[in-house]
């Protein structure tokens, strides 16, 4: 594919002051589409990150969370590209980083890589791991541990000042938990070991701020963004904060602008990212050091790309206003923004956009650039050939399963993972030694949430640099297959209530037969799956023991309740034959000794009369509770 827009810019060229103003011709050419989790064709990926090698256009590397297939536990992986994202290998990869979250990369200016990950395991402290590449992100050294932040950032000082090859981490502090700052760790030695964090002053205590990136400035200043509510305010402002003495101490912050933020944690409520992200201009004669923020921001009462610009590194900012071009009276929502910017001081933008999707579920990636330092931007171009869906081909991939001990017996939990309606916190987008701009998003074309890229050329001057085709107007709407699953797209609370489906509730009858042993046990959800076609749930279990004795068996898992927000559900092929409360399925292991498990059974859920996944601003999740007993010795 190759899609491209040409014509006078968007603010048909209107000047600060208001005045009409010719802007340069340009024009927008996307190349076509390029899986790069193809060696994970099987596996769930969501938020995503990317940078570009700054001497060499072919080498690219994008860290993304991946969740194994039939596994709700996340890890995160690295791709690399060796031909200028034409083709994409993984390069760090497997039980390193199990339990990782938060992908963050960067280059240094000699082309080594870095790589950041929270570590965030079952039980036990939370760390941040770090990698280095001296080969620009094929291979990596042993990873190197520092103090947990939460969605933490890496950048790099490139220039040739005093702070030459310094490598920061900002992010959001976690220590204790509860506690809530900006703060910076540094690196003298390439990543070795670091220093501090460096903790944001001046602005007293505030409530759980959303954290963006950082970026330095030609005279090795750092400077990132972040939003804060303090205690006591309702107002929430994004905020630009700067260290002048290499990440040794941070300043007082400036407010760039009140926000709104695009959604709550973990898109569920409002179902957009809230994430602002920095990009800074490196060397263009125009424009050097001026910084560019975007963030997604729900002042309107649905989510729009949001952008402001500093042309005094970050003293001073432009009025905020609203870039998506989504049509007058459109109240999807539009997030998950990202910004870079070329050799060239072309700014690019990337944003999720639910345009054409009323159901306000799925979405499409969507590109604009400008080439006037951000007074005004060409009208956005769609560049990926197909978006995410919600219907009863995609296959609910990211399943989340939950064991815990509750009064009637054990409580075993199926829900949606979080990130399904919003694709993670994070999108990728990168400009290229060439300044050819690389936006890396996913979606759900395949029946699974994949990363894709494409190449993206900004061409002031009108001259071609990539193949495919022209569209030399707006892009249509594709038409689309409506959802399987009824999804309410009017905004407002759907009719139905958002609580549990009642189902089959708790308080099935105590078992007559055999020792209820539910709190000497727990279970081994080791495969869970939805079959969209067929509405049928399917989870292989096996029964644990956790006591320090041996438990003699046999075995029967007993139904005590069981409901769902998403559904009507009930049991199908218990070996007793029941739909509901009562159902049973035998285990025959004639013991467990402490902490081994049982056989594997295989349980089956019809889940009838699916409902919306959305219930005004909320978003139903959970697709199935279910309550059960474990009865071990004699059973007729």
């Amino acid at each position: 594919m190759r899609v491209a827009w040409s014509g006078c810019l968007l603010g048909a060229c209107i000047g600060a002051a208001g005045a009409m103003q010719r802007a340069p011709a340009a024009r927008i050419v996307v190349g076509p589409n390029v899986l790069v989790s193809g060696a994970h064709r099987g596996d769930t990926h969501f938020e995503v990150l990317a940078c570009a090698h700054p001497t060499d256009a072919s080498r690219l590397i994008v860290g993304s969370v991946i969740y194994a297939a039939n596994s709700s536990r996340a890890g995160t992986v690295i791709y690399g590209s060796r031909d200028g994202g034409r083709s994409w290998t993984p390069t760090l990869d497997g039980a390193a980083l199990e339990n990782s979250g938060d992908p963050a990369c960067a280059y240094d200016a000699g082309g080594g890589a870095y790589y950041a990950a929270s570590l965030l395991p079952p039980a036990g402290e939370r760390t941040m791991l770090l990698y280095r590449s001296t080969d620009g992100g094929m291979h990596w050294d042993a990873s190197s541990s520092l103090t947990y932040s939460d969605r933490e950032y890496v950048t790099v000082d490139a220039t040739r000042g005093r702070f030459a090859g310094r490598v920061y981490v900002n992010g959001n502090n976690r220590v204790p938990r509860g506690v809530s700052d900006f703060v910076v760790f540094s690196s003298t030695d390439s990543g070795r070991t670091f220093r501090g964090p460096a903790k944001r002053a001046a602005f007293g205590t505030v409530q759980a701020p959303v954290m963006g990136n950082a970026v330095v400035a030609s005279d090795g200043r750092l400077i990132g963004v972040f939003a804060a509510q303090r205690r006591g305010s309702s107002q929430v402002t994004l905020d630009a904060i700067t260290s002048l003495d290499g990440g040794e101490t941070l300043g007082a912050g400036v407010t760039i602008s009140e926000f709104v933020p695009g959604g709550s944690r973990k898109g569920t409520d409002n179902n957009a990212n809230d994430q602002p992200i920095l990009a800074i201009d490196p060397n263009s004669a125009a424009y050097r050091d001026r910084l560019y923020v975007v963030w997604p921001d729900r002042r309107a009462g649905h989510s729009q790309v949001f952008f402001s610009f500093s042309a005094d590194l970050g003293n001073t900012w432009s009025t905020a206003r609203a870039i998506n071009d989504n049509p007058p009276g459109d109240s999807t929502d539009q997030f998950m923004p990202t910004v870079a910017v070329n050799r060239a001081g072309v700014v690019g933008v990337l944003w999720y956009d639910r345009r054409a999707h009323p159901d306000n579920l799925g979405w499409d990636a969507r590109f604009t650039a400008s080439v006037d330092g951000g007074s005004s931007f060409l009208p956005s171009v769609k560049v990926s050939e197909r978006g995410t869906t919600f219907d009863a081909v995609n296959r609910w991939s990211t399943l989340q399963s939950t064991v815990v001990p509750g009064n009637e017996g054990l409580s075993l939990r199926v829900g949606l993972n979080n990130f399904t309606f919003l694709g993670g916190d994070t999108a990728g987008l990168v400009a290229d030694a060439t300044g050819v701009f690389h936006p890396v998003w996913v979606d759900n074309r395949t029946g699974l949430p994949q990363v894709w890229t494409a190449a993206v050329t900004v061409n002031a001057d009108q001259r071609q640099t990539a193949p495919g085709r022209d569209v030399r107007s707006p892009m249509p709407r594709a038409s689309r297959t409506g959802p399987a699953i009824p999804s309410d797209a009017s905004g407002t609370t759907a009719s139905r209530s958002s609580a549990a489906t009642p189902g089959v509730r708790s308080g099935a009858p105590v078992a007559t037969f055999g020792t209820d042993v539910s709190r000497r046990v727990t279970l081994d959800v080791t495969r869970t799956a939805f079959d969209g076609l067929r509405s049928v749930l399917t989870l292989t279990v096996r029964i644990r023991s956790a006591a320090q004795e041996t438990l003699t068996g046999p075995f029967r898992l007993r139904v005590a309740g069981l409901q769902s927000e998403l559904g009507e559900p009930a049991v199908a092929g218990a070996d007793n034959g029941m739909s509901g409360a009562g159902a049973e399925w035998r285990f025959d292991d004639t013991a467990l000794a402490a902490n081994a498990a049982s056989a594997a059974r295989t349980l089956r859920f019809p889940v009838a009369n699916l409902r919306p996944f959305r219930d005004g601003h909320r978003y139903r999740l959970g697709l199935l509770d279910l309550t059960v007993q474990v009865l071990a010795g004699t059973q007729p």
